[in-house]
């Protein structure tokens, strides 16, 4: 299936509540392998806004192979701080480094900057890292290799 990925979309709202999208590309979603994509999506779904996740926002939808509604497209995240132009940029590069790129996430939690490099996330913090593991056990490049996350940086974006 060489040229066939998945995609795993997700949308969250911030507190206004406005919606910002995060899209990922994943490998291609077959029978054999759909439970475990589910698992690994749930832990991206985790990483990003779970109770220790790394953003603030609410998450309303996603897509992974197919569309599933969380909640109504009016509900606002709990926070006045989930802002969806405080963005992560996670800055990422395939295995080998042959190439790289970004996405962002909305609603970045600001109190996991890190306090000796404050434009960044504190990579050493257990809830950055489990969102990184989460992001590198699933997340491919558009040629299907592993990425690997080099770092997040806080963005504000107007979207």
């Amino acid at each position: 299936m060489a040229g066939t990925f998945g995609k795993l979309n997700i949308k969250y709202n911030d507190y206004d509540p406005e919606p910002s999208f995060v899209k990922l590309t994943v490998p291609a979603i077959t029978a054999a392998n759909f439970d475990d994509h589910v698992l690994k999506a749930s832990a991206v779904y985790d990483a990003i806004a779970g109770v220790n996740g790394i953003c603030i926002g609410k998450r309303i939808t996603s897509t992974l192979g197919n569309d599933y509604e969380i909640l109504g497209a009016k509900v606002a995240a709990d926070s006045p701080l989930a802002q969806r132009e405080n963005k992560w940029k996670v800055n990422w590069e395939s295995a080998g480094g042959a190439n790289g790129s970004y996405f962002t996430l909305p609603c970045a939690d600001l109190t996991l900057l890190d306090p000796d490099n404050r434009g960044y996330a504190d990579m050493g913090n257990a809830d950055v890292a489990a969102f990184v593991s989460a992001v590198e056990a699933f997340v491919v490049d558009e040629s299907g290799n592993a990425i690997t996350v080099i770092d997040i940086q806080f963005v504000g974006r107007n979207t």
